[in-house]
């Protein structure tokens, strides 16, 4: 449908119009210095400029604002069709220039913009995604890419409150009970169904009688998009008994399938940025994003980044006319005394919405990752505190700097922002981590390597080995150092005996003042005679057992 009547017959050989029409090679002098322009020889209309700025965005986070803003500027076109599908494998990019260049030629000042939410919508997964953003970068090199997101957490139900504010219609008879849902449907030609009647319905069927609480029963997006068993008639009903171009009230299954793939999309997001980034596209320089719920706090920054990835002078936007950046989505909500009014209102109200365990966790990572990637984190609910949740490098890049004026030297190139870790910290704060560890681990071996040398010189000093003179009693305060088979030291207790056996830490009595002997435990033989007929008590003090004359000369 992006494609239009000029690419029904182009359809099925847009992959050979890519090969039999190639892109012109004109004069450096026919295209401005600054203008994205890649030169398409369209036949019949001459060469044409592709696009300069390509919006592969996600639906219901703000492209029409994107659109709306940026065509207030003198030098920016857009195609006569709000969404244009821009993907070559769907039509070639001779194809799609020719169907929707807005009479932009290489020789003038102006640029155009295309924008295809289904792309997003749609992108897959990582790997089609990067296969995309390939694909784009090999049809457009001239051109840039503006992603666009919105809070995750909301994006279910802003899809929702899209189909039922403006695609529910009456059906042209309402399908027996017995009937299969048809699932997706056109409008239909009976006109739209008033959100009273939706709930209405929903209330006969045994379901909510308000059109958000239908969405916390549709959309159970906590319990993987599966309907309890009571809502399931209900979604049914619903089904059988109006068009819905989205599919609110379609199950397959135990599962609602719009919830089953927009909450696919909405934790994917920053996968899709990535994707980009991995392709080719530079952030800052011909890749960059904008949040749609930062418009209003941050819609001068926002444009900005706009303005310079186009190309264009941003000196001849008219700031004035912005209005604020006040949101541009709205919704007709009829009369006051219209039942159906006083539900839209409460849909209109974000703060109504029920919030998602699940969708408020994954916002929170995709807003980090997100803010690693282009330097600066939205303002999420999920994302208030982003300096404690996702440790930042610090502050955002700077902007691409500005244009120079018409003949003018040539535009700097834009800067890029610092490298991150997969820590999320730049690559001089993680070099300066490195170099603290190291500093620290060669302390610790410096360390570690004293005390393994003074333990070394201490077991290699010599011993005086035992002499006759010696016994087996010592004081706490002196160590008698034995030879290697028999070492003496202290012990305290009074515990009196004859002939101890000299195992490993056997107790010799002698008194209060007790030695250990530790032998090697194959040593098993008496080595002490003590005055087995005298005990002694607690402070006495008796003469030391005498070492046996067999064991001094074994020594």
């Amino acid at each position: 449908s992006g494609a239009g009547a000029s690419s029904g017959a182009g359809a099925s050989t847009a992959r050979r119009a890519t090969t039999t029409v190639e892109r012109m090679s004109d004069p450096p002098s026919q295209v401005p210095v600054h203008k994205r322009c890649d030169v398409f020889d369209v036949p019949g209309r001459g060469p044409l400029c592709g696009p300069a700025l390509l919006l592969p965005a996600f639906g219901k986070c703000g492209t029409n604002a994107v659109k709306d803003y940026s065509e207030l500027h003198p030098n920016i076109r857009w195609p006569q069709r709000a969404e244009t599908l821009f993907d070559p494998d769907v039509i070639s990019p001779v194809a799609f220039v020719a169907a929707n260049n807005p009479g932009v030629i290489p020789s003038d000042s102006l640029v155009w913009m295309a924008k295809a939410p289904v792309l997003g919508d749609f992108a897959g997964g990582r790997e089609s995604s990067e296969a995309l953003a390939a694909r784009l970068l090999r049809a457009y090199p001239s051109a840039a890419v503006l992603l666009v997101f919105c809070d995750p957490e909301l994006q279910p139900f802003r899809w929702y409150r899209h189909y039922v504010t403006r695609s529910v219609s009456w059906d042209a008879h309402v399908l027996p009970e017995s009937a299969t849902c048809p699932g997706w449907g056109q409008r239909s030609v009976y006109g739209d169904a008033p959100l009273s009647s939706i709930a209405a319905e929903s209330e006969r069927l045994g379901g909510p009688n308000t059109v958000l609480g239908l969405y916390a029963a549709l959309m159970p997006v906590d319990n993987d998009c599966r309907l309890a068993a009571s809502m399931r008639p209900v979604a049914d009903g619903l089904c059988r008994t109006f068009r819905n171009g989205g599919g609110s009230f379609y199950r397959r299954g135990d599962k609602n399938v719009l919830c089953k793939r927009i909450r696919r999309v909405a934790v994917s997001m920053d996968d899709y940025a990535d994707a980009y980034a991995s392709a080719g596209y530079r952030v800052a320089s011909s890749l960059d994003a904008v949040y749609m719920e930062d418009w209003e706090a941050r819609g001068k920054d926002q444009m900005l980044r706009v303005l310079r990835l186009a190309g264009v002078d941003e000196s001849q936007f008219p700031w004035e006319r912005t209005n604020g950046f006040a949101p541009v989505y709205a919704v007709h909500q009829g009369e006051k005394d219209d039942p159906s009014a006083a539900l839209l209102s409460e849909m209109l109200n974000l703060s109504n919405v029920p919030r998602s365990i699940y969708l408020s966790h994954e916002a929170q990572r995709v807003c980090c990752s997100l803010g690693r990637t282009f330097g600066r984190y939205p303002t999420w609910p999920s994302c208030a505190s982003p300096e404690l949740a996702c440790h930042p490098a610090g502050a955002p890049p700077p902007l691409a700097p500005p244009l120079s004026p018409p003949g003018g030297p040539p535009m700097a190139p834009p800067m890029t922002p610092p490298r991150l870790s997969p820590w999320g910290v730049s690559r001089a704060q993680a070099l300066a981590l490195e170099a603290g560890a190291a500093f620290g681990s060669g302390i610790l071996l410096c360390t570690c390597s004293c005390l393994l040398v003074c333990w070394l010189m201490r077991a290699m000093r010599p011993r005086r080995p035992l002499s006759k003179f010696d016994t087996c009693a010592a004081t706490h305060e002196q160590e008698i150092e034995a030879a290697p088979e028999v070492r003496l030291r202290p012990a305290g207790g009074c515990h009196g005996g004859t002939d101890v056996e000299g195992k490993t830490a056997s107790r010799v009595a002698s008194g209060e003042r007790a030695a250990i002997l530790e032998l090697a435990p194959t040593t098993t033989w008496p080595l002490c005679v003590c005055p087995g007929a005298q005990r002694c008590a607690d402070g006495d003090e008796m003469p030391p057992c005498a070492l046996r004359a067999d064991v001094i000369s074994h020594l």
